[in-house]
């Protein structure tokens, strides 16, 4: 969530992370890491085999550990990129095609030219890794194949030019087994990632509505109210008065406060002193003791029925927070409205907490505050909080 100036008539940033990131891209992010570190560990572990290699075959070895090890270990800066999903999808295909494009190569040299090594190849240990890598970007069908072959090549390949000799049928119920286990779980935890980010969106989804609900109900019975105090009353008052320039007066009166009052879910736009209006109303509503304020410029334009319900059930929700986490806090609102949009900011005095310990389930803030005011064209949201520091929100709509 992007921190926000507290200062109530400076700018609102517009860039910056606006919610918690999402359980699958943390896991690709965290897998992509450790596939590299796997690679750059392998090659520490691996390199008096890599010696052996290039003594006896130094131009083979010198094309193939840039392949593979080179490959594996970009995966650690592709993790840190900000399209990280196209980022690591690339890097894992180059290093699925340079582990495998090696095996071969060893192949064939071997086929042309028998190699002997004093011990294991190299090659050998690296099939989990590369098949984790493929199972990123790759369904799990095809990661589940390119392992299998991997695995038969690379025994084949030690069994053919390594040292050790071992029977062939062993080694490669070992070695299958052995890579089955890493990508399987390595499929899960992704697979597990993506359900966890679905069910979070159905729920801020879900959320939003029901508060969006929430506003148009009180949309409504504000509006109620309006009728049974203003309208009614007159009403009842020409019945009962005979001054027919008094009881026009307060007609018109009673006109021109509905024109005001009307609510954006009874017509598309609303002026900009109209929606000043409606809010105060929410905020007197839903925190009576909180301190309120309102500019309007001259050229405030008119503000869509969306974008004023949104802010109102925004605000709305900020003050019940400040209500259920902040106690006695004293809470401040201050609205703008000018030509190029409206700006309002909820401040409170209270505890404040850290932003960034907020759980993703909590859909208080992600889904009625920041969810709702994403999903308004030219909507935006922020809040900015710290321990001891109380709390800002800010919630705006830009024409």
């Amino acid at each position: 969530m992007a921190a926000l100036t507290r200062q109530t008539g400076g700018p609102v940033p517009a860039s910056g992370p606006e919610g918690p990131v999402g359980a699958d891209e943390r896991l690709t992010r965290v897998f992509a890491r450790f596939i590299a570190a796997g690679y750059l560990f392998d090659l520490i572990t691996t390199f008096p085999s890599v010696l052996d290699a290039w003594r006896i075959a130094p131009w083979l070895t010198g094309i193939t550990v840039p392949a593979v090890f080179g490959s594996g270990a970009a995966l650690l800066p592709a993790s840190f990129a900000r399209a990280h999903r196209r980022a690591i999808g690339w890097a894992a295909l180059a290093a699925g095609v340079g582990y495998l494009g090696s095996v071969l190569l060893w192949l064939l040299a071997d086929a042309i030219s028998p190699l002997q090594l004093p011990g294991d190849h190299f090659l050998y240990y690296i099939p989990a890794l590369a098949a984790m890598a493929v199972a990123m970007p790759a369904r799990p069908a095809i990661a589940a194949g390119y392992g299998v072959a991997v695995v038969v090549g690379t025994v084949l390949l030690n069994h053919r030019v390594g040292a050790s000799h071992d029977p062939y049928v062993p080694a490669l119920l070992f070695s299958l087994v052995f890579t089955a286990v890493f990508l399987f779980a390595a499929i899960v935890a992704w697979r597990a990632g993506r359900r966890l980010d679905l069910a979070q969106a159905e729920a801020l989804e879900a959320t939003a509505a029901e508060a969006s609900a929430q506003a148009r109900g009180d949309e409504q019975q504000r509006f109620a109210a309006l009728v049974h105090d203003d309208v009614i009353a007159t009403l009842l008052a020409a019945t009962r008065i005979d001054d027919a320039a008094a009881i026009a007066h307060h007609a018109r009166t009673v006109l021109v406060a509905v024109d005001d009052y009307e609510g954006p879910s009874d017509r598309e736009e609303a002026t900009a002193g109209a929606a000043a209006a409606a809010l105060g109303a929410a905020v007197g509503r839903s925190a009576p003791h909180a301190h309120w304020s309102a500019q309007v410029a001259p050229d405030a334009g008119r503000v869509p029925s969306h974008a004023l319900t949104g802010a109102i059930a925004a605000t709305a929700e900020a003050l019940r927070n400040v209500q259920r986490h902040a106690g006695t806090a004293r809470a401040w609102v201050d609205a703008a409205f000018e030509e190029s949009g409206f700006r309002v900011i909820v401040r409170d005095d209270g505890p404040g907490f850290d932003p960034r310990t907020v759980a993703p389930d909590r859909l208080g803030v992600a889904g009625s505050i920041l969810g709702r005011m994403r999903s308004i064209p030219g909507g935006a949201a922020a809040v900015d909080s710290a321990p001891g520091e109380g709390t800002v929100v800010t919630v705006r709509w830009t024409r």
